[in-house]
Formats: C-alpha cells, sequence, structure tokens
C-alpha cells in the first residue's frame, strides 16, 4: 500500500504543479502560445535499464515500462479510461475462432531510429530474444505463450497462442509492447539496455 500512496502523492504533486504553473501564467491575452518553463518532480525508482528484455510491465513505472514509452512506440497500448487496445504501430493482431492462431499485422513505413526498417522480422527476433532463458526476461513467462511464429510478409507474422485467446493483443499491450532495432541489439551487444 505504501507504493501506491507514494505514486499517488507523486501524481497529485505533478498536478498540482501543473495546476499552480498554469494559473501563474501572465494575462497578456494571448493563449494560443506556451509561455515555457520547467517542471520537476520525483521519480521514486531509477530505470535500471529500457532494453524490452528488462521491462515486466509496459503501465508500471517502477519496472521501466512507463519509461520506454519515450523511447519506443508500442504495438498496442490500453486505453487508460476503457482498457480497450489501441493500436499503435500495428495495424491489428486477429484471432482464429479457437483462439488458437493469431495473425499480427504491422503499419508500412515505420522505421527505427537508426534507419532500420520496422517489420515482421523484428518483432519474431524481439519475442525470441523475450522467450530465451539465457536473457532472464522479466516478461518471459508471458512471450513463452507464443509459439510457431511465422513471418507471413514483411509486415504479417502468425503465431499460436496457449492457452487459446481472442484477446492476446491485450497480452502483449501490457507485458511486452515494445520492439527494438535488431541492427541495433546486435552491434551494441550488452551495452544496448544503457545507450
Amino acid at each position: 500500500m505504501k507504493r501506491s500512496f507514494r505514486t499517488m502523492g507523486i501524481v497529485a504533486a505533478v498536478a498540482a504543479a501543473l495546476t499552480v504553473s498554469a494559473c501563474a501564467a501572465p494575462d497578456d491575452g494571448n493563449t494560443s502560445e506556451a509561455t515555457g518553463g520547467v517542471l520537476t518532480y520525483a521519480y521514486s525508482v531509477d530505470a535500471t535499464t529500457l532494453d524490452p528484455i528488462g521491462i515486466r510491465d509496459a503501465s508500471n513505472s517502477l519496472s521501466n515500462g512507463s519509461r520506454a514509452f519515450a523511447i519506443y512506440d508500442a504495438l498496442f497500448a490500453l486505453d487508460p479510461t476503457t482498457g480497450d487496445l489501441v493500436n499503435r504501430i500495428a495495424e491489428s493482431i486477429t484471432s482464429s475462432e479457437d483462439g488458437t492462431t493469431q495473425t499480427l499485422k504491422l503499419n508500412e513505413g515505420v522505421k527505427f531510429s537508426d534507419g532500420t526498417d520496422f517489420n515482421a522480422e523484428a518483432v519474431k527476433y524481439n519475442w525470441e530474444r523475450l522467450q530465451n532463458p539465457d536473457n532472464n526476461a522479466l516478461s518471459a513467462a508471458y512471450a513463452n505463450r507464443i509459439s510457431d511464429i511465422e513471418i507471413v510478409d514483411d509486415l504479417t507474422l502468425t503465431f499460436t497462442s496457449t492457452p487459446a485467446t481472442t484477446q492476446f493483443g491485450h497480452l502483449i499491450a501490457r507485458y511486452f509492447p515494445f520492439v527494438g532495432s535488431p541492427t541495433a541489439m546486435e552491434e551494441k551487444g550488452d551495452e544496448f539496455a544503457v545507450s
């Protein structure tokens, strides 16, 4: 409970700071321009890594997930109000009627910051990294619900999910929505997590 109250206290402090700064803006009649400034807030834990294998929960700041959104876009996110799945750099995920086979389609024209293409091969590479026991990935248990990953084309892959579910996109959004550049991961090795 202490952690929840601490987080709520931080959120309340940030909200109060934003409210005060908004109230303190000069009334020059020009409300379309930002007045600028600095916002400083306390964060309860330092980031330990921003490598997707070290992120346990995309929505949890204590597991670096909320920080990762500043670096990666997500395949999917969850609407904080409704809990509905929101497509981000994934175009869609569809499920077979029995929930065993999933088809993931990616948006066209997306590139990593190093200039390489974001594609089905990159997603498969990242998911296999999560599943590799040598990496001790925090979301391995969830990633290991995926098997038989098959690349259909550059922007489409299919896989089997165990147990069967028609809501696999929600699992991705919550536990492993981030995909890093395989090129950068290969080039940087252990330094990828801190670079």
